[in-house]
């Protein structure tokens, strides 16, 4: 059974739990269009649908998708910008830097 595989320490509502928010990457999915997600990053958009048995998965683009728990894996949420932004508590764009990194991270997103 996954209870043990999967390291938490009694807290159902822990880092193992696909909920609200959560970063996920999606894979196994078969279909054409499917096989396209498989591989990208998204958030959890919505909580499990009891109908369809599928999340809605919020991707890069802003497109949300339903997607199986079984195809989601939780990954640990990094900063979006990438590396090395993440030391100070502050903001990351600062009114004086004149705009330049803030523009970058815009137009990555």
């Amino acid at each position: 059974s996954n209870a043990q595989a999967d390291g938490d320490t009694g807290d159902s509502r822990g880092n193992s739990t696909l909920s609200v928010g959560r970063s996920v990457k999606i894979h196994g999915l078969r279909s054409e269009r499917g096989r396209a997600l498989n591989g990208k990053y998204g958030t959890i958009a919505t909580e499990l649908d009891g109908e369809t048995g599928r999340h809605g998965v919020r991707l890069k683009g802003g497109r949300i998708m339903a997607v199986k728990p079984g195809n989601l894996t939780l990954v640990a949420a990094r900063p979006v910008s990438g590396e090395g932004r993440d030391h100070g508590p502050g903001p990351a764009r600062s009114r004086d830097s004149g705009g330049g990194p803030g523009e970058d991270l815009r137009r990555v997103r």
